[in-house]
């Protein structure tokens, strides 16, 4: 940030601008354009979400719910993000909303959690849209209606949430709510994968691996798990582990599927667990841990 904008910036702070304590306030938290200031951005939220700023009342909750430049205080957390939803913040209405719906820091109440999802939803809130098409499909709070759920996510879904894009390819693979169809699969998987969502990038491996709504190519599909796998995803590190042990799409190499699989199984993947034990993995895994070899 040049030093002019910073002054300017600051010049408006001391005149008690909201908005520029929440503009600095997000650069420090970032660390972009400054350096990394979480005790200064926490500080900067706390002003301007007394002067009523509802960004900045939400921001506020996410510090307290993370310790970010503060301590930790979930009870602390969830008192601005009601204040923030109050303040017609929407991102502060779907968290709340999941809180409820999990019961975290607040007593479980689904139909609470609905309620705040929906008035998201109603606000045009891609993830409102998409958490209440979520309980329409789980009955969660309301009736189970697979309809409506697809309607909502693919609403969401239509605002580019890769995580609705997603759900919206499972869907169609899964006959969920709507008539089979794999391509439309494949293209909501798509859709999401080029946006980086690892989940979605597994699911178009799987689809390239099977030849479902696209023509059959495990290389293509290796390509598409190491992405997933790159991110962490268990299940694209497990998927990865299977390439290498069945000779899909890459040489047939146990140590490395061995690897993929202990990556998986450390991030608490049961399947990768299992897999070790058995034939051919075991014994390959078992002299690799008499020799102390680590995962890459």
């Amino acid at each position: 940030m040049e030093q002019e904008q910073l002054d300017e910036l600051t010049k408006r702070i001391e005149d008690g601008d909201a908005d520029a304590m929440v503009e600095l306030a997000l650069i420090y938290k970032e660390g972009k354009e400054l350096a990394k200031d979480l005790d200064e951005a926490c500080s900067l939220f706390y002003d301007a979400a007394q002067k009523g700023h509802a960004k900045a009342m939400y921001n506020l909750a996410l510090c307290y719910e993370n310790g970010w430049g503060t301590d930790e205080d979930l009870k602390e957390a969830m008192a601005w993000y009601k204040r923030a939803a109050d303040a017609g913040d929407t991102a502060a209405m779907v968290n709340l909303g999941l809180s409820y719906l999990a019961g975290d820091g607040v007593d479980k109440d689904e139909k609470e959690a609905v309620m705040l999802f929906d008035r998201a939803a109603k606000e045009g809130d891609a993830d409102g849209l998409y958490n209440i098409g979520l309980c329409h499909l789980n009955g969660w709070g309301l009736p189970l209606n697979e309809q409506e759920g697809v309607l909502c996510i693919r609403k969401a879904a239509m605002k580019n949430l890769p995580e609705a894009q997603n759900k919206l390819g499972y869907c169609y693979e899964k006959v969920i709510g709507v008539p089979p169809d794999n391509q439309e699969a494949v293209k909501w998987y798509r859709k999401a994968a080029n946006q980086g969502y690892a989940p979605a990038q597994h699911n178009l491996g799987w689809c390239y691996e099977r030849g479902i709504g696209v023509d059959q190519d495990t290389v293509e599909a290796v390509d598409w798990y190491e992405k997933a796998a790159a991110q962490g995803l268990p299940e694209g590190l497990c998927a990865l582990g299977e390439c290498y042990r069945d000779n899909t799409g890459v040489k047939k190499n146990l140590p490395r599927a061995v690897r993929y699989f202990v990556l998986a199984a450390e991030r608490g993947n049961r399947y990768a667990a299992e897999q070790l034990e058995k034939k051919p993995l075991k014994k390959v895994y078992a002299k690799m841990q008499k020799m102390k070899v680590k995962p890459e």
